[in-house]
């Protein structure tokens, strides 16, 4: 592997007769390229720099829609799942909508259904049983050998 002369990187391409990483002119098997490296050399140089310069120079912009975008980003998870339920309902009564995306969108809201009731019978299930994460935490200490706190 040659090492390039421009920006001192070794090429992964063996019988290479350009530079992998910057494009210049390489010697290969001991013949002397025909454009010279020192004009790109100069030329990758300076592009560099102004690249560094820019990159010091910008700031980031922050506008109002920015903010409106951050704040809609942190109420997806307090309001996506209205979003999407309403989405679903509205698939399943619409009457444009194709059939099999009607019953894509029905074995959904079957399924957010059955994990609402099974939620609601789970907060029953434990108001009706205080003592059950007690037992919950000493049934996982006695199968892990812990003590339960």
């Amino acid at each position: 592997m040659e090492e390039c002369k421009v920006c001192g990187r070794r090429n992964p391409i063996e019988e290479a007769n350009f530079c992998y990483y910057c494009g210049a002119a390489l010697e290969s098997r001991g013949e002397a390229a025909t454009v010279s490296a020192e004009p790109e050399a100069e030329a990758f140089r300076r592009l560099a720099a102004e690249v560094n310069a820019s990159e010091q120079t910008e700031k980031p912009k922050f506008s109002k829609w920015k903010c409106f975008g951050i704040l809609c980003l942190t109420l997806i998870p307090v309001y996506g799942w209205l979003f999407l339920l309403g989405w679903l309902i509205f698939t399943v009564s619409n009457p444009t909508v194709s059939a099999e995306r009607k019953e894509v969108a029905k074995g959904a809201l079957m399924f957010v259904a059955l994990l609402l009731i099974s939620v609601i019978i789970f907060s029953w299930y434990v108001s009706k049983n205080p003592d059950y994460f007690n037992q919950l935490m000493d049934s996982y200490a006695n199968m892990y050998g812990g003590a339960a706190k």
